[in-house]
């Protein structure tokens, strides 16, 4: 299922900083406030600017998980408080199973009352590889959240109020098994923010990127009534990147979504 993360454009017409809104915390200083726990066994460790978890080998399979945590202070208190004020529109994490998938990995974040879940584990497919996990909070639904207390409809409310953020890890299986973090990053959506037409085809500047990250572009003739279609797929190389789109005779919506 391919997830919205950004607003609308229309090809032929031009779109066009809050501290928060652009925050990463790198692991270089250590877990810089974050707070790692264990249910079962199993301990976080930081180095080299790399944070990870391993499980230890329980000779039987156990329910466990880990989670790393925001206290308030961590990374100078910039993953609490209002985000909706601050421009905050997305929250990643990058994150690598480097022996054992996980049986799952979230992001949790508790806001006002409420509290939210994000599954990732249909994106992370292999072992050793590194993943750039991205979660639109522009749309509680779309962004592919689910509640375990408060409603949806209150998603957006909880965001102007932030208690904390977490990354939970479910173990798979018995053995030892590690996972690792090296970034944990706030950031706004990305956007179309020009539009270049030649004889045959249309190209868009995309601002806001992720290096590694997997984007979608999907058109509309009509917002109201016509389905989204899948143009194209591009991995992104950094922050800005121009596409290359086929010229119609049509106006067309564009979106740019993740997997």
């Amino acid at each position: 299922m391919r997830r919205l993360i950004s607003t609308l454009v229309l090809v032929g017409v031009a779109t066009a900083s809050l501290a928060a809104s652009v925050t990463t915390e790198t692991f270089n200083a250590g877990a810089n406030g974050w707070v790692g726990t264990v249910n079962l066994a199993g301990a976080w460790g930081f180095s080299a600017g790399v944070g990870g978890v391993t499980f230890s080998d329980t000779g039987f399979p156990l329910p466990d998980e880990a989670k790393l945590s925001s206290s308030p202070a961590a990374t100078s208190g910039s993953f609490t408080g209002n985000f909706v004020a601050a421009g905050i529109e997305a929250i990643g994490i990058r994150f690598q199973a480097v022996d054992a998938l996980p049986s799952d990995v979230q992001f949790l974040l508790s806001g006002g009352t409420s509290v939210y879940r994000r599954s990732f584990l249909s994106s992370v497919v292999q072992t050793g590889t590194w993943y750039t996990l991205v979660a639109s909070l522009a749309d509680a639904q779309l962004g592919g959240w689910t509640n375990l207390s408060g409603t949806l409809d209150e998603f957006q409310d909880s965001l102007t109020d932030v208690k904390s953020v977490a990354v939970r890890i479910a173990r798979s299986g018995q053995t030892e098994q590690k996972y690792l973090m090296d970034e944990i990053f706030l950031d706004h959506l990305p956007a179309g923010a020009e539009f270049v037409l030649a004889e045959d085809e249309v190209s868009v500047r995309w601002t806001g990127l992720r290096a590694s990250v997997v984007y979608g572009i999907e058109s509309t003739t009509n917002l109201i009534s016509s389905p989204w279609q899948h143009l194209d797929q591009f991995i992104a190389t950094a922050e800005q990147q121009i596409l290359a789109l086929p010229k119609t005779n049509t106006a067309q919506f564009l979106r740019i979504t993740i997997p």
